[in-house]
């Protein structure tokens, strides 16, 4: 049976007094009541079958999908028949993702945040869902979950790192999101292809890593894989091993004594300067006030 649209009969205000961000799982969800918030929400339907309703829109939704709820948007969810839904939700406003974004309030202002400015989306500046395939829900599933850990423990330094999963969260979806909307699905076999690049990656971010070796081992021409890698990713080759071997400086600025400079010719860069400056572009500090930070 569709559920019929009804009238906003809560609002909730207040609830990101103290935090930039909440973190939640709601397991064998039942349904809620039509409402909005003073602050922007992903929800993600991790398992169930049921229905959700957006304003006067109604659409079926089962697990893989995912719903970015602007602020203000009237919204809610309810379960079908014994099928229960089991929900995550992240709950933020956009200084989550940079300080200077502190007066922003709508998902258009994230992608001015220097963590997502590859993505530059015409209609982020409303309400969106996404459905992610089989493969991929297993991945979201796990940044938050991830996330609802590390939202929990309460430990020294959780609201930058909920920063970087919130950031790796959003560029999952407006990666899917730019692939659903360009009307020309790239094959799965394709984007199957780059699973040995990521792990070759992985293994040799700290090493040269030329463009030709990579595009090998795709099987493509240098050109084409560097298209197609933007097409799956929205970041260029570069900017993605950078971006490994940032998230591996700090794991060391967190858990090692090592000295900035180090860090930086373990992780593959031979001028320190070049890396602080690589490192403040992505993190929005440097290395040493990072490490203040998580100590």
């Amino acid at each position: 049976m569709i559920p019929a649209t009804g009238h906003v009969s809560r609002t909730f205000v207040g609830l990101l007094s103290a935090d930039n961000a909440v973190v939640q799982f709601h397991p064998a969800f039942d349904q809620t009541e039509m409402h909005t918030h003073d602050f922007l929400e992903i929800a993600y339907v991790a398992g169930g079958h049921g229905w959700h309703v957006l304003g006067e829109q109604i659409s079926r939704c089962q697990g893989g999908d995912l719903y970015l709820i602007d602020r203000g948007d009237a919204h809610m969810f309810l379960c079908e028949n014994d099928a229960p839904l089991d929900i995550y939700n992240l709950i933020f406003v956009p200084a989550l993702l940079d300080d200077s974004l502190r007066n922003r309030q709508n998902f258009a202002a994230v992608l001015e945040s220097p963590l997502l400015r590859s993505f530059r989306l015409e209609n982020v500046g409303h309400s969106l869902s996404v459905r992610f395939a089989k493969k991929q829900q297993s991945i979201v599933t796990h940044i938050f979950s991830q996330m609802l850990e590390e939202y929990s423990g309460q430990s020294r330094g959780r609201e930058e790192m909920l920063r970087l999963y919130a950031a790796e969260l959003l560029t999952g979806i407006f990666r899917q999101t730019r692939i659903q909307e360009s009307g020309r699905p790239i094959p799965q076999w394709k984007v199957a292809a780059f699973n040995g690049v990521f792990d070759y990656i992985q293994q040799h971010f700290a090493e040269p890593i030329a463009l030709e070796t990579l595009a090998s081992l795709a099987t493509f021409s240098p050109s084409y894989f560097s298209r197609l890698f933007k097409a799956c990713t929205g970041i260029g080759v570069t900017e993605y091993i950078q971006q490994v071997r940032v998230h591996r400086a700090c794991q060391l600025l967190r858990e090692t004594s090592r000295s900035v400079p180090e860090i930086s010719e373990e992780i593959g860069y031979g001028d320190a300067n070049y890396f602080g400056k690589v490192f403040k572009r992505q993190i929005g500090v440097t290395p040493a006030a990072y490490r203040k930070n998580h100590r």
